[in-house]
């Protein structure tokens, strides 16, 4: 298994019949032959090659593991792992020198009537060194490993739901410090006469909150990711994120490190999932109190129905990015790695790379094109976004998809859209949250099918809007509303900050009756928040109305309830339900103070539950600014 060789085990006998076929230049029993006095005379191996046994199929070879002890066969493994791994990286040329050596004949019959050379191997001495630069001199090779964690937040999209799949539409997203954690360990051998694109490499993909390990074969030669059979399940967006990133990151003629071997393990905080089955099964109180007594990690939590209970961070697109940028950071330009910048000083030279991979994957892992800004969100944090058309990924994705493109041209193909090609629309404005304002968000036990809900708004704005005069009700509303959004927050991001006093009576005064103020400056705070909380007010609206001509709950009368309450509460400036809406948690911006939070935190609580409603419980999230998406842990 560790060599990823198939075999043949044995079943109460005494041989192992394994397939070395792979490590061959070609199929022949020539290379059969040379092969079987490789393996003898530098790990000093005995095996029986296949030829000798009839087989027509030249590579295979028996190992009679019943005639040593146990520990004697330990060492023999040992020995023969090695030298596995050292002849998957010899080149044609080798392979000849080594027949010139050990024996063979330029005709794939072999008689076996020549008889094979004592002669030592130039290339083969010192303990079975068998890698040489072009000018003979012995490669200078070193076996290193290489881990770390990156990280990737989650988002909401707070205006722009639905209208951002359609440019130049814009979308005001506020990325949140709730994150997917992926941490790599690559082995991996450096040297500047390395062999790429012919090793088989061995990957485990551990998942501890899904109680799931995938085993893959990366074949870099073809570019194909293979599943172990013993998988029990499979993960789309974890094997297709695999199997463009290393089509893109392995095939780098620059690089000068041989991967042997990658383990990843992901993680998501608690918050991407409910929270309220832990908090009854743990007997603790369903509030922020209890939310932030939970350890870390926990499983996703489930319904009765075995539905997954997401509150709509993101989970997918930041499990996407943190993978990729994982990947990106370890396995790039390695060749420049003196003179490249370190720690985070790398990944941010980085992020637009990371970028652009993600959308590739998280693309094809979907299916589709969507509007990209849950991974705009993962890789930069809060920004304004606008969708990148959709024709830059068309073809691709079909390659991709068919798996009939040569493996060099589809590797150009995507390393020119990764990183050459230049994309039109992503990240717009860059966002800040103004220290006077937060958001936090009211897990609902829901979730919400995005994807399947856009379809059908999007068919319905197709019909609503077929002729060429006919506006399109709430949609065009929207389109206007939108745009807004983001610039009131701009304004904040430059306003002067109000006064302690100023905060305290914000704090404690209703959004609705800040328009009451003496204060008639348009461009001080208090202004733009009303103005902010009168607009984020109208979306809603229309987002409602809109769902409901297009029969999806875009906002279900629980939220619209729920929503409306916390409204009503002083020192809150809007509650929605975030980007496509449905029963994934709802959000608020709220001014900043603990007594807000506190205020808002207590009515969730205390909301649902008595008569079979759904119980509503405080997440434990915040907002994050610009410059604080993907990542690299300590």
């Amino acid at each position: 298994h560790e060599m990823v060789l198939p075999f043949v085990p044995a079943q109460a006998g005494l041989f192992v019949y394994v397939d070395f076929s792979s490590l061959l230049p070609t199929a022949s029993f020539v290379w059969e032959q040379v092969l079987t006095q490789v393996l003898f005379r530098q790990a000093r191996v005995v095996l029986t090659p296949g030829e000798s046994q009839r087989d027509t199929r030249p590579g295979m070879f028996r190992i009679c593991y019943a005639w040593v002890t146990p520990e004697v066969l330990e060492i023999a493994m040992e020995r023969l792992s090695k030298l596995v791994s050292k002849l998957r990286r010899l080149g044609l040329e080798d392979w000849e020198e080594l027949r010139t050596v050990y024996g063979g004949t330029n005709s794939d019959k072999n008689d076996g009537s020549k008889k094979l050379s004592s002669k030592p191997a130039t290339k083969f001495r010192n303990g079975g060194s068998m890698i040489a630069n072009s000018n003979n001199n012995p490669a200078t090779l070193t076996t290193s490993t290489k881990s770390l964690t990156v990280s990737a937040p989650g988002k909401l999209l707070l205006a722009g739901g639905y209208l951002v799949l359609e440019s130049p539409n814009p979308g005001v997203v506020v990325g949140v410090d709730k994150r997917f954690y992926c941490s790599i360990q690559v082995d991996q051998e450096k040297g500047s006469s390395v062999e790429k694109n012919v090793a088989v490499i061995p990957i485990t993909v551990s998942s501890p909150q899904f109680g799931q390990e995938w085993k893959y074969e990366y074949h870099s030669a073809t570019a194909q990711l293979m599943a172990n059979p013993k998988n029990t399940s499979m993960n789309g967006f974890v094997e297709k994120t695999l199997r463009v990133s290393l089509l893109c990151l392995l095939h780098n003629k620059t690089t000068t490190t041989m991967v042997k071997s990658i383990q990843l393990t992901i993680r998501g905080d608690n918050d991407f999932y409910s929270l309220v089955p832990h908090l009854k099964k743990s007997n603790l109180p369903i509030n922020l109190s209890g939310a932030l007594q939970l350890p870390p990690f926990l499983q996703a939590a489930k319904d009765d129905n075995g539905k997954i209970l997401k509150t709509g961070l993101g989970s997918s697109a930041c499990l996407v990015t943190s993978v990729v940028a994982a990947l990106v950071y370890t396995l790039l330009n390695d060749a420049a790695a003196a003179a490249e910048p370190k720690g985070n000083d790398k990944m941010n030279s980085m992020r637009d790379v990371i970028f652009r991979l993600a959308q590739i994957c998280h693309c094809h892992a979907q299916g589709k094109v969507g509007s990209g800004f849950d991974v705009a969100s993962a890789c930069y944090g809060s920004h304004i976004y606008e969708r990148f058309p959709k024709e830059i990924l068309a073809d691709l994705l079909v390659q991709l998809e068919e798996e009939t493109t040569t493996t060099a041209l589809l590797h150009d193909q995507l390393n020119a859209k990764v990183f050459t090609t230049t994309w039109p629309g992503g990240l717009q404005a860059p966002l800040q949250l103004p220290p006077f304002l937060q958001v936090m968000l009211a897990d609902v036990s829901g979730g919400s099918e995005s994807p399947s809900m856009a379809r059908t708004v999007l068919a319905w704005k197709k019909n609503a809007g077929s002729a060429a005069t006919t506006a399109v009700p709430h949609w065009d509303d929207l389109a206007r509303l939108n745009p807004r959004v983001g610039e009131l927050w701009q304004q904040l991001m430059t306003v002067a900050t109000p006064t302690e006093e100023e905060l305290k009576q914000l704090a404690n005064t209703a959004a609705k009756e800040w328009n009451s103020s003496d204060d008639t400056t348009n461009s001080s705070c208090r202004n733009i928040l009303y103005q902010l909380h009168q607009t984020l007010a109208e979306t809603r609206h229309h987002l409602k109305a809109m769902g409901n001509a297009a029969k999806v709950p875009v906002e279900p009368e629980e939220q619209t309830a729920l929503a409306n309450a916390t409204c009503e509460l002083p020192g809150v400036v809007a509650a929605l339900v975030p980007g496509a809406g449905g029963y994934d948690a709802l959000a608020c911006i709220y001014i900043n103070t603990d007594e807000v939070r506190h205020r808002i935190s207590g009515l969730w609580s205390e909301w649902g539950g008595k008569d079979g409603s759904t119980q509503v419980c405080p997440l434990t999230v915040q907002g994050i600014n610009f410059g604080e998406g993907v990542r690299l842990e300590p």
